[in-house]
């Protein structure tokens, strides 16, 4: 039973469709963010097209009853932001990129909460 001080659950409402493609989009998401770190510029690169497929979803994603959470939400516009970047990333600019991609993945702990959340959707919290 929730306490009025608790926040409720994220996306309690959250149909199955809606909850298996939020759970099949972050679950995908942090496994090419986790490429990402331990790769080269050059293998960065290649995460380009599955990025581009992916940031597609999440703005789908964005604009369904799975972003009326607002934790929800500002998960889904940091992973936006992020897929963005790593769509663009173009071995010609170098290691700069993304080192800057990568900290701003860890500065916004978008891997713990994407974790968090599919852990959150598997057990029927969301």
């Amino acid at each position: 039973r929730a306490t009025p001080d608790a926040p409720p659950p994220l996306v309690a409402t959250l149909a199955g469709p809606y909850q298996q493609a939020t759970e099949d989009v972050l679950g995908r998401a942090a496994v090419l963010i986790t490429a990402l770190r331990s790769s080269d510029v050059r293998v960065a690169a290649q995460l380009s097209p599955q990025a581009t497929r992916l940031l597609g979803s999440t703005r789908l994603l964005l604009d369904s009853p799975a972003a009326t959470d607002q934790r929800m939400r500002n998960l889904l516009l940091d992973l936006e932001l992020t897929l963005a970047q790593i769509a663009r990333m173009q071995p010609a600019r170098g290691t700069t990129e993304l080192t800057l991609i990568n900290d701003a993945v860890v500065e916004r702990d978008i891997v713990p909460r994407i974790r968090s959340a599919v852990v959150d959707l598997s057990a029927g919290g969301y």
